[in-house]
């Protein structure tokens, strides 16, 4: 009797140690369970900050092409610019130089004597006007 009394206390022993692994047990698939929970819920709003990410990122990628078209235009028209303003220059360089020409041929015209010497605007002006005055 004393042996059955004995094991039938061995096994209530490691009936309880059974038990005790069981809670255990379950307590630790319970944590993982909800761990596994946590990383599922980081897992998709990881997904979602990725798929955000990426439609910036396209976003910025197709603004920096346009922008890029934008300062290409923006380049040829500056170049057009610039050689336009070149070619201004040069004609009006070349009207000072005519006009100056045309001035020192009217001075000439006008009054001979004075080949060499320089009579302003207002001069040339007034003897043509004097000029016109001796025709009529």
């Amino acid at each position: 009797m004393l042996s059955k009394e004995v094991s039938c206390q061995e096994l209530k022993a490691e009936m309880e140690n059974y038990k005790e692994n069981n809670a255990r047990k379950s307590s630790l698939l319970t944590s993982l369970r909800d761990r596994v929970q946590e990383l599922e819920e980081e897992s998709a709003a990881l997904s979602t900050a990725k798929i955000r990410t990426e439609i910036t990122a396209h976003s910025a990628i197709k603004e920096n092409q346009e922008l890029k078209k934008k300062v290409v235009a923006l380049d040829e028209k500056l170049q057009q610019c610039l050689k336009e303003n070149a070619e201004n220059k040069n004609q009006a360089l070349e009207n000072c130089r005519r006009h100056e020409e045309f001035l020192a041929q009217l001075r000439d015209y006008l009054d001979p004597e004075k080949k060499n010497e320089k009579a302003s605007d207002e001069d040339l002006i007034l003897k043509v006007f004097t000029c016109r005055l001796k025709r009529l």
